[in-house]
Order: structure tokens, then C-alpha cells, then sequence
């Protein structure tokens, strides 16, 4: 093999031939560029110099770390562990109600998505060690959530690339939490598709929280059937370029889904959320709620783009963009989007980009409460009102600690 990235292909494993096809795909293809108006508010240039540097080997880990990490324990969910990429069945707890319905390796040969960069699709081909492959049968509801951690090891220039398809038969249900964690550097890819079938139901909920100087790259593209439900919660706290992107496509009449995003960035971070809903279908529902807070240099980018399509008539979509800056150098860019080709709808999109309220701040230290604790409470009430979309109350509450540490460094650490 004669290109740059011949000893990360090496390292990631076997099949040779579908890794080296993928490989070849996406060098001809090429990284996203910002005059692509996707790619317009994330330049990838700072992850394409040190991809050829990584490895996709198996590193070191600390379990006892680990295991601080864990939001929710062996009562509360079934669990599911990715180390580097590899499935990690020793520190997995698995009940036989969902482990009858799972494969743990990807899958490297279907086609690539219809939506989202078909490059980063091919690389993740290329890289993919393991993945969740989940495929539940008509009227099979599950009731205990299914927690997946994705760590990626304490050693530095590390490439993890996970591929996962998630299938939900008629009337099923699941919910469905994902943790990226880790303490290195490198780069973590991330290729998902689903599909919900009439009258199925998914909570997907994804926190992000890797080392600030790792890249996430992750896509995911979802079709949502006749009465069916998907409603994803984002949790970025971690990462130092991150780029999530998801497109919906309500295909059936009736069907419903929500997007709700909370990310909490300094430093350098950069975050870029690009969601496309498309209403293909009469009588869909959308909401589209996001928080973003940006301290230092950090940078929150979210784009919303919405359509409905001729024929989707009674289409209901609202989706409100609110940005928090914590200092003069700190951006935000918001940008929620409408393309309507129906009469008979009901749509609207609002954004926000500003500072935290004075007459608040006033209120809160005419009570005797200090200017600095003041605006860590403001701050925090901002970016936990997402949390209020979890199903889950153990969640919420590991979560909310998680966050304010988060924002607060100072404060005691979650036990």
C-alpha cells in the first residue's frame, strides 16, 4: 500500500480489501472543504495533518478510572463497552431481553449513507473496529435503557471508529444512551443509520465528553416511518473539534421527532451541530431546541435546516437556537433554516446570540448572592434546562453534577 495512511489501515484490523477499497474511495474523494456550504463554519484542516500519525491499535486502560465515568450502574441500565473501537465484553452487563438482538462488529460492506459526507463515511469503512448493530423485532419493547460507552484510551494519537445500524421493527421500543469518553488525544470517527418502522419509538440520547484536545467527527442518518418517534438529546462537554451531523427524514404520515442540544465549550473548542429534518411525509411533527455556552475562545456553531416537502401538508415544526457568550472573544454562529413547499403548515424558527441577563444578575445579588457565584448559577440554569427532555431522573441528576463541574472546576468533583 502507497499512501500516507498505509500503517493506520494496517492497524485497524482485518478485512484487508473493504478497508483498502474504502481507503482508496475516500482519498479520491477527499476531506470536506469549507467552501462546501456544509462544511462552511469547521475547517478540517487542523485533523488532516496528524491522521497519517495515528495508530488504530488497541491502547492502555484504567479501570478503576473507568469506572468513575459510568452515569448510570448495572441496576439502572444494561451496559455496553467499547475500548479503542473494540467491543470490551468483559466490562459489559447484558441482559438476554437485548442480547439476543445485538452484533458488536461492523458492518463494512453495505452502501454509504444518502446523506451527510460520503468521504467521512468511506474513512469510517476504512477504520471501523466495532459497532453497534442493533436490529429489534416488531412489538418487542425494551424496558431497561441500553448504555454504550465508547472510551478511547489514555494514549495519545489514537484513531477510534465506531459503525453502527440501529433497526426497530414495528411498535418497538428502546432507549438508547451513548458515552464517548477518554482522556487521550487523536481522533474518533463515528457512521450511524436507523429506522424506525410504523409506530416504533427511540430515545437516543449522546454525550460527548472526550479529552479537549481530541477531534469527534460523527454522522448519522435516521428514517422515521408512520407514527413512529425519534427524539435525540446531545450533551457536548468534551473535544476539542467537534462535528456532529444528523439528518431525520420523516417518511410517514404522522411521524414525530425532536432534537434538543446543549454544548458547554471553552478554550479553543469548537462544536458544529448540522441537523437536516425532512418532512416527506403529511402530518409530521419536529422540535428543535439548543443551548450552546462559549467561554474563552470557544466557538458554538449550529445549523438547522428544515424541509417540508410538496405534499407534506399539516406539517408542525418549531426549532429555537439560543447561544450563551461568556467573553469578549467567544462566537457563535446560529442559523435555523425553513424550506417549505407546502400550504398547510405550521413552521417557525427563531435564534438568539447574547449575554447573560443584568437585571437577572441584579435580582440574584440584591439577595446577597456574589457577582461570580451569580452568573455560575445563571449559567448553569441556562444549560441544564436541556436536561429536562431526559427520560430518565438517575440520568438527569448524574448528568446536571457532571455539567455544573463543567462549568464550575472549582467544585467538587462527582463521586
Amino acid at each position: 500500500m502507497s499512501f500516507p495512511y498505509a500503517d493506520l489501515l494496517a492497524s485497524a484490523g482485518s478485512p484487508a480489501q473493504p478497508r483498502l477499497a474504502a481507503m482508496q474511495r475516500f482519498q479520491a474523494l477527499g476531506w470536506p472543504r469549507t467552501r462546501d456550504e456544509a462544511w462552511k463554519y469547521t475547517d478540517l484542516r487542523l485533523l488532516q495533518g496528524s491522521l497519517a500519525r495515528l495508530s488504530a491499535t488497541a491502547g492502555s486502560l484504567d479501570e478503576s478510572w473507568l469506572a468513575q465515568q459510568y452515569l448510570l450502574d448495572g441496576k439502572q441500565a444494561d451496559r455496553v463497552v467499547f475500548v479503542d473501537g473494540r467491543y470490551a465484553g468483559q466490562l459489559s452487563q447484558l441482559s438476554s431481553a437485548i442480547a439476543a438482538h445485538l452484533q458488536m462488529a461492523p458492518e463494512l460492506t453495505a452502501a454509504p449513507p444518502a446523506h451527510g459526507s460520503a468521504a467521512l463515511s468511506e474513512l469510517n469503512r476504512a477504520l471501523a473496529q466495532g459497532g453497534l448493530n442493533l436490529n429489534l423485532p416488531a412489538g418487542l419493547r425494551i424496558d431497561r435503557p441500553l448504555y454504550c460507552v465508547y472510551v478511547s484510551s489514555a494514549d495519545d494519537q489514537r484513531a477510534v471508529a465506531l459503525r453502527s445500524r440501529i433497526q426497530l421493527g414495528a411498535g418497538a421500543g428502546l432507549t438508547l444512551i451513548e458515552h464517548f469518553v477518554g482522556t487521550g488525544s487523536g481522533f474518533t470517527s463515528v457512521d450511524g443509520q436507523g429506522h424506525l418502522a410504523p409506530g416504533a419509538a427511540v430515545n437516543l440520547i449522546r454525550i460527548q465528553q472526550e479529552a479537549a484536545s481530541r477531534h469527534h467527527l460523527a454522522q448519522a442518518s435516521w428514517s422515521v416511518d408512520r407514527e413512529a418517534r425519534l427524539q435525540q438529546i446531545h450533551i457536548d462537554l468534551g473535544g476539542r473539534l467537534v462535528r456532529q451531523s444528523s439528518h431525520v427524514d420523516l417518511t410517514g404520515p404522522g411521524a414525530d421527532t425532536g432534537y434538543y442540544a446543549s454544548g458547554i465549550l471553552s478554550g479553543r473548542q469548537h462544536l458544529d451541530h448540522h441537523l437536516t429534518i425532512a418532512h416527506s411525509a403529511p402530518q409530521g411533527r419536529s422540535r428543535v431546541q439548543a443551548r450552546g455556552i462559549s467561554n474563552d475562545g470557544a466557538r458554538n456553531v449550529f445549523s438547522g435546516r428544515i424541509i417540508v416537502a410538496p405534499g407534506a401538508q399539516q406539517s408542525d415544526s418549531a426549532q429555537m437556537l439560543r447561544n450563551l457568550l461568556l467573553s469578549d472573544q467567544a462566537e457563535a454562529d446560529a442559523r435555523p433554516e425553513l424550506e417549505i413547499f407546502a400550504d398547510d403548515v405550521k413552521c417557525a424558527h427563531g435564534a438568539t446570540v447574547g449575554r447573560l441577563d443584568e437585571s437577572a444578575l441584579f435580582y440574584l445579588r440584591s439577595r446577597g448572592i456574589d457577582e461570580s457565584q451569580a452568573r455560575t448559577l445563571l449559567t448553569i440554569s441556562f444549560a441544564e434546562e436541556i436536561l429536562q427532555y431526559l427520560p430518565l431522573s438517575e440520568l438527569r441528576e448524574s448528568l446536571a453534577t457532571r455539567i455544573e463541574q463543567r462549568l464550575n472546576p472549582t467544585a467538587s468533583p462527582p463521586a
